[in-house]
């Protein structure tokens, strides 16, 4: 992390792009699942997260697409791959489900079927979300109720994974994460977020 924070800008970290399609940002595979990127895309103005994927059926997943819309007012379009995903070499754990939210967590278009397809396209009304997030002041926008200042020093004491794990040689493969892993469990534990039994 230490290197990559030396040689990255604050802004390139989780970018955010103009276009004219809207402020585009980008969430790979199952970084969905982590809800401080999206939130943190979103803070720089993200409005339309794309979410290219490669991931096999799990619930918890398909929630946090939904949840990421909603939580953060913005777009995500998840696109997974048709057929065998990468990680299943004998093709036997299908991709599919690729899904189009909207800034309220509401389904534009799904597919729940691995075979290719064009199916899932929508409207992406990024005028209507501006508006939502400027005029919107009820509950509907969680932008204008959340207290930042309150989470803060939860999340200045927060350190469980070890930040420079792989600075000396790369993540070769899942098993070469496994002291990280043990060491991450090691301070959660010891932050009390888990109980060993």
């Amino acid at each position: 992390m230490d290197a990559y924070l030396k040689r990255y800008a604050t802004s390139e970290i989780f970018p955010v792009v103009d276009t004219p399609l809207g402020r585009l940002a980008m969430i790979p595979c199952g970084e969905i699942n982590v809800p401080e990127v999206a939130r943190v895309l979103m803070m720089q103005g993200a409005e339309v997260i794309l979410h290219p994927t490669n991931s096999p059926r799990r619930p918890a997943q398909e929630a946090a697409k939904v949840v990421r819309a909603a939580e953060n007012m913005v777009f995500v379009i998840s696109a997974n791959v048709a057929l065998g995903i990468g990680f299943s070499l004998n093709g036997s754990v299908l991709g599919g489900r690729s899904h189009i939210i909207d800034y309220l967590g509401r389904t534009l278009a799904y597919e729940d079927g691995a075979e290719e397809t064009t199916a899932v396209s929508g409207l992406i009304d990024v005028e209507s979300l501006r508006a939502a997030r400027r005029k919107d002041t009820g509950t509907a926008n969680p932008l204008l109720r959340a207290r930042w200042e309150m989470y803060r020093p939860f999340f200045a004491a927060a350190s469980f994974y070890p930040p420079n794990s792989f600075l000396d040689a790369p993540m070769a493969d899942a098993l070469s994460a496994r002291p990280a892993i043990a060491a991450s469990l090691q301070n959660m534990a010891k932050a009390g977020v888990i109980v060993e039994g």
